[in-house]
């Protein structure tokens, strides 16, 4: 906002452009989503998996049917009320990105930088002992 000098141009900006998007972490958000999703300015969410899968006491379990029955539930309300949808996908595969999409997904975080560089390290290192 150039700190100030331009404020009221910013402030223009920001209330024709900004995107409000609610992070659904925890069980009771999966439980609120369609109260989360028609309060006013919320323009989509996204879905964090390993603090939704602690929530529910199974973390890293994104496979349970109990996690994919609460993304199938925030994916219908999302879907029904023409809502953005995010996801974090945690491991580096984009296989994975193909799949989200085809559930609805607009936009992806697509894993994080040490899992990337540590997956490449690990690769390079197997590479190596079966050089030997």
């Amino acid at each position: 906002q150039r700190y100030g000098f331009s404020f009221e141009e910013y402030k223009n900006w920001v209330d024709q452009h900004m995107v409000v998007i609610a992070q659904i972490e925890h069980i009771e958000g999966v439980n609120n989503i369609e109260k989360i999703i028609q309060t006013h300015g919320i323009d989509g969410i996204i879905i964090g998996p390993y603090d939704l899968s602690g929530s529910l006491g199974i973390p890293g379990n994104f496979d349970e049917p109990i996690i994919q029955e609460a993304l199938r539930k925030v994916e219908q309300v999302c879907l029904a009320h023409n809502k953005s949808m995010g996801y974090h996908i945690i491991e580096p595969n984009s296989s994975l990105i193909i799949e989200k999409q085809k559930a609805g997904y607009n936009f992806i975080a697509f894993s994080t930088d040490f899992l990337f560089l540590g997956k490449k390290a690990f690769d390079e290192m197997n590479k190596l002992k079966l050089t030997e």
